[in-house]
């Protein structure tokens, strides 16, 4: 903690990323936030790009999870992108997936 902050701190380091960090899934973890009902994969199938495809199926686990978007790095995702790559998108290898832009973050 900053003693010389004009800041109240309220809430240590650790909660804060509890709260708005990314979530840190186990394998069980991503079978429950990372499984698509049938009506979800056709939305999924509809986006134009599987990059674009695959950080949706992301965002839609975390946002299950935590009940907020994340703008996050790629290399701290590499897990959940495998899992998501291997059981949804087997033709597509890690490198493969891009970053997306904002507008289609957003």
């Amino acid at each position: 903690m900053n003693v010389n902050s004009h800041r109240l701190s309220i809430l240590p380091k650790r909660e804060i990323d509890d709260l708005y960090g990314l979530p840190q899934f186990n394998d069980e973890d991503r079978c429950f936030y990372f499984d698509l009902s049938a009506d979800e994969m056709d939305i999924i199938d509809a986006v134009h790009t599987r990059s674009a495809a695959v950080h949706l199926a992301l965002l839609r686990g975390y946002f299950k999870a935590k009940r907020q978007f994340s703008v996050y790095p790629l290399e701290a995702l590499q897990d959940d992108l495998n899992y998501i790559l291997q059981k949804y998108f087997p033709s597509m290898g890690l490198a493969t997936v891009k970053d997306i832009s904002k507008p289609s973050r957003l």
